[in-house]
């Protein structure tokens, strides 16, 4: 099948070279994405075309090179630009990191009596991208982990991942969504108690719903582990607009753990021992993996 694209150009804007490059069908999604976050702030229909075409004279500057995530940073930046607000999702992401929160008891007690505890720490950590709590407010926790455990993963490198665990290895984790952190600290804290040192990176500043330093904060993430900014505002990491201190732990951790679909559209191929951790929710990203959309993945480079 043909694979078709579309070349933009844009100027003096960085992005990484290991990277997704956008398709066609990534367009509509930064109109949604845009949307999405103007209905977050107000439902003043003038301001929200106002604010939509601004994204329609935006979009055909923007460069197919660079990856999706990349891209719907631009959008984003522009539609929050005419809102006035820095973080449309603030509300929601504190909302649904307590909602989350309250679930982690159960989530341990499975995570105590499972005969491989990272394993399965594993599988409910892609919970959290399944049922993406920064945008569904109705969720049946329970329908959605018998959905995981059932199905399991498209691509499953979990086993790859368990030798390399074979000692006490090096760990740096990029989370992805508020609300979903809460899965990933249980990851986290089984990797803890098996002997691992784990680092978990986080935005330097506020871009859809992704998880930033408060966020961590307000889930435990920073009590128990240490936590770092990455340095970016960006979807997904892209390396291009991160840290030197960010690039170094990324280069120096034995194993990358990296949640969601924007990481993956930034990072494939930057490095070795990197695993991705995912529910692939458009067809973009599903083609890239070769699975089918709304399949689950755990696979590593």
């Amino acid at each position: 099948m043909i694979r078709l694209r579309i070349f933009f150009l844009i100027a003096s804007i960085p992005s990484c070279s290991n990277n997704m490059k956008a398709y066609v069908a990534c367009i509509p999604c930064y109109f949604r994405q845009a949307l999405s976050s103007t209905e977050a702030v107000t439902k003043d229909a003038a301001l929200q075309i106002k604010v939509l075409n601004e994204i329609a004279r935006i979009v055909p500057k923007l460069d197919q090179n660079a990856s999706p995530a990349h891209n719907s940073t631009i959008v984003l930046r522009a539609a929050n630009r005419i809102l006035g607000v820095s973080d449309p999702y603030a509300e929601a992401k504190r909302h649904y990191n307590k909602l989350a929160l309250k679930m982690l008891p159960t989530l341990r007690k499975m995570v105590k009596e499972a005969e491989n505890r990272i394993l399965m720490a594993a599988k409910l950590a892609v919970v959290g991208n399944v049922i993406d709590l920064g945008i569904r407010a109705e969720i049946n926790i329970e329908a959605t982990i018998d959905q995981v455990l059932g199905k399991g993963f498209a691509v499953d490198h979990t086993g790859r991942f368990l030798r390399m665990l074979d000692r006490p290895r090096s760990v740096l984790y990029l989370v992805d969504n508020a609300g979903e952190i809460v899965f990933d600290r249980l990851l986290i804290e089984t990797l803890i108690d098996a002997g691992n040192t784990v680092t978990v990176g986080v935005k330097s500043g506020p871009i859809l719903n992704d998880c930033s330093m408060e966020d961590a904060e307000q889930v435990g993430l920073t009590e128990i582990t240490e936590v770092i900014e990455t340095g970016s505002d960006w979807v997904g990491t892209d390396l291009a607009t991160c840290s030197e201190n960010f690039k170094k732990h990324f280069k120096d951790a034995y194993i990358t753990v990296a949640k969601g679909q924007g990481n993956f559209e930034t990072l494939g191929g930057a490095r070795k021992r990197l695993f991705f951790v995912l529910k692939a929710k458009c067809e973009c990203v599903a083609q890239e993996l070769g699975v089918k959309m709304g399949d689950l993945v755990f696979v590593g480079e």
